[in-house]
């Protein structure tokens, strides 16, 4: 999973052709003429350690979601944790034991397996893709935690809850009417999860392929990343692909993106990326994608333009944008400020990009 749960390729960024000004990315408001990158919380260290910010310690953090108190939530692959920071930076365990298992119950006393994607609805459910059990689980606000849909076992049954079957599902998201949109990965599928738990095929034929078309008759290639707009347009990172992908009235096309691995920032499909596992989406409908191969944080613009903002090399350093690295970003967050948080999950931190205006 994350950066060897896909073909990443090697690739020099020196050949990348970056342009000077990243800013200038042909849509959007407020454009910032800069970043900064700083470390939110984690030491480097794998472990589970609670406690402030800079103190505490995570073992593979992959899926991050901004919680209806402002807190960040992040989904702890090799601790079978969920992790909440809080506002004021603090580190807690908010759900799982630490055990590996399926065992449902209060957060205190749950189990999950290598949990990666996390997601909140509108009234303060959170949804987790619980990787390795292939389900999807529901922790609602008081803290009790449910299987909603997925019997556990390996499979592409659509179906009713627990008759359902998911293949090492990875990215959720939520839209206005309460949906789940399921990046199924490796079922090569895009899932949708109504809120009463009813699992139906929204796109994919289930073949290891990149085609563009009807939702039913598109192919992807191990897709990683979903996020929907605020008008059900979904957003699909294609891993295996290196494609972002564009989901809106039953068609499937290619937002950016030209095929083959590399970094290189364009108009849409002119543009490149190495394993995009992570996307969010902000107020004005930028796109953020961890590009995890790259080691970049790139922006996807309305108008379609891509744009590195921040990394592009290995590494841990924070700093000005251009100068920052990172090991393998996976899940992104968008505040309403328009600060972006990142699972940077190789460097086993949590990490905050800032803009400056």
């Amino acid at each position: 999973m994350g950066c060897t749960g896909f073909d990443i390729q090697p690739f020099d960024v020196s050949e990348a052709g970056l342009p000077d000004d990243v800013a200038n990315d042909g849509g959007g408001d407020a454009i910032p003429k800069s970043y900064v990158v700083s470390t939110l919380a984690g030491t480097g260290d794998a472990g589970a350690a609670d406690g402030p910010g800079l103190e505490a310690t995570f073992s593979l953090p992959a899926g991050i979601a901004i919680g209806p108190d402002g807190s960040l939530y992040v989904t702890d692959i090799a601790d079978n944790k969920i992790r909440k920071i809080a506002i004021d930076g603090t580190v807690s365990t908010y759900a799982g034991m630490g055990a590996q298992g399926l065992a449902n119950g209060s957060c205190a006393e749950a189990t999950f397996n290598m949990p990666c994607g996390i997601t909140f609805d509108a009234v303060g459910n959170a949804y987790v893709a619980d990787t390795s059990n292939n389900v999807i689980r529901k922790i609602d606000p008081t803290c009790q935690i449910s299987t909603l849909a997925g019997s556990g076992k390996v499979g592409a049954s659509d179906g009713l809850g627990t008759a359902a079957s998911f293949y090492y599902p990875h990215g959720l998201t939520v839209d206005a009417a309460g949906n789940i949109y399921v990046a199924d990965t490796s079922n090569n599928k895009i899932r949708k999860v109504d809120s009463n738990g009813n699992v139906s095929t929204f796109a994919g034929t289930g073949t290891s392929s990149y085609t563009d078309g009807p939702a039913l008759n598109a192919t992807f290639g191990d897709p990683m990343a979903i996020a929907a707009d605020t008008i059900g347009t979904l957003y699909v990172g294609d891993g295996d692909d290196s494609y972002v992908r564009k989901i809106t009235n039953g068609q499937v096309t290619t937002l950016a993106g030209g095929g083959g691995f590399g970094l290189r920032d364009g108009p849409g499909t002119f543009a490149a990326f190495n394993g995009p596992a992570g996307i969010a989406i902000d107020a004005n409908g930028n796109l953020f994608v961890a590009d995890s191969g790259n080691n970049a944080v790139r922006k996807i613009s309305p108008a379609g333009v891509v744009a590195t903002i921040a990394g592009g090399m290995l590494g841990a350093d924070d700093g000005p944008a251009d100068t920052a690295s990172f090991n393998c970003p996976w899940g992104i967050a968008v505040d309403p400020n328009g600060v972006i948080y990142v699972t940077d999950s190789g460097n086993n931190k949590i990490r905050k990009i800032t803009p400056e205006y």
